[in-house]
Parts: C-alpha cells; structure tokens; sequence
C-alpha cells in the first residue's frame, strides 16, 4: 500500500522508508521511557505524535474513506467537464466565471489527474502530508499514557487510532466537531497490551502515566473494537462481552 511506481515504472520506497524511520524512532522510545514510566523529552513526544498520525492514515479502512471522499469531487469534476465539453464558447465562458471567485483565482488547485491519482493511491498521494501537518497539531494537546491494572490488557486493531468526538452525535452538530479543533475530541492509540496513548483536550495536566481502572479500559477496548475495519487483535483468546 505505501509503494510509489514512477511513471518509468521504477518503485520509490521514500514513503516505506519514512515509516519505517518513524516506527524505529518510537520502539526506542516506547523501550527506554514509556517501558521505565520516565518523562519523554519534546523530540520524543514529537514522535508519539509522528507515530499517532502515521497509524491514523496508514491504514486500509482510511484509504478506502479518502478514496470515497475524492472520488465525489472527482464524479462532479467529470460532469463538469463534459457540460463544457458540450457547451459553447460563449457558454463556457459564463460557465467558468461561474466556477472562478475573486478568492480563489490565485490558489492552487487539483487537476483531475491529480485527484484521480488521490482516488486511485490515497496513501501514496496523502500519508505523508498528512503526517506532517498533524503531528504538529497533536504535539500541542494535552496527552496521557494509560496503563491497564494487573489482569487485564488493552486491545489493538487493523484501524488503532480512533478519533472519537462526542459532539459528532450532539444536534445540531459544533462547528469543528470531530476534527482536530474540537475541545471534546479524544484520540486514542494502544502502545501495547499495557498501554494506551491517549490525547484530549479537556485534560488539565499532560505527560503523565495514569492508571486506568478496568471500567475504562472495557470502555476503550469496545471503542477499538467498534472502529475496527476487519479484525481486532487481543493477547488472551478470550473474547470479552464487553468489547461487543
């Protein structure tokens, strides 16, 4: 899924290399601090942030969500051509000063080369922009690492990090709700069976381990488990009821 082919037909691994850099860079971290229960210096929270983005966009079920999101702009991109292609030049003339605000006249816009290649290869096209403009955003919330208590672990997924908002379902609907300004927006990632990376804004200290009670770790596992694309993953063979 990360592979670039050149239009030589040569393969590009930029993409593959990059994450591989960012995983490395956060098993150390996850080895010498977060295994130790230690304070992780700005560059390494940097990297739980690179990390948490990069799970965020990597994944198949995102890919299919963008690829969906592009190809409407992409159907609407075509019918519109093809009116132009049928219309007139007086037509199409009216037809573009339609189209052209004073606003966007100077700004840069997709081809529809350019979005099909995003419908066709969303992770190519987008994972690396998208690492590099959230992470930066994710650096400056309030985050925590949950510890689950002796006997009970948390649970992973083909689709890890869950963005979950509670105003998505309030109506009507905040301006903002499930995006990255939204102040009741929680982001989650398990580390490892024993630990979950957990942002939010509504946290009033940040960086600390904090113990989580099993109420809460049923609650964030089901969570996982709900925003799973195909499977979800456990370290015991027992399912829990209370993940369904």
């Amino acid at each position: 899924m990360y592979t670039i082919v050149t239009p030589e037909g040569d393969r590009d691994l930029h993409l593959e290399y990059n994450l591989s850099r960012v995983e490395g860079e956060f098993a150390k971290v996850r080895t010498r601090k977060l295994g130790r229960k230690q304070k992780t210096t700005s560059q390494e929270h940097l990297v739980l942030c690179m990390f948490a983005a990069a799970m965020f966009s990597r994944t198949k079920a995102y890919a299919k969500h963008q690829s969906g999101q592009w190809q409407k702009a992409l159907d609407l991109a075509e019918k519109m051509q093809a009116a132009m292609d049928k219309s007139t030049p007086e037509e199409r003339k009216r037809m573009s000063a339609a189209l052209l605000s004073p606003h966007t006249k100077n700004e840069k816009s997709l081809s529809m080369e350019e979005v099909r290649e995003i419908v066709e290869k969303p992770i190519q096209s987008m994972l690396s922009a998208n690492v590099v403009q959230t992470a930066p955003l994710l650096f400056k919330k309030p985050y925590l690492i949950l510890e689950a208590p002796i006997g009970n672990s948390f649970i992973t997924s083909d689709n890890p990090c869950v963005w979950f908002d509670p105003a998505d379902y309030q109506n009507p609907r905040p301006f903002g709700a499930g995006g990255l300004i939204s102040p009741t927006l929680e982001i989650t990632l398990p580390l490892s069976p024993k630990q979950m990376l957990f942002f939010g804004g509504k946290l009033i200290v940040s960086g600390l381990y904090l113990p989580a009670e099993n109420e809460m770790v049923a609650n964030l596992n089901k969570r996982t488990r709900l925003f799973s694309d195909e499977f979800f993953v456990s370290n015991n063979s027992k399912v829990k009821s209370s993940w369904l």
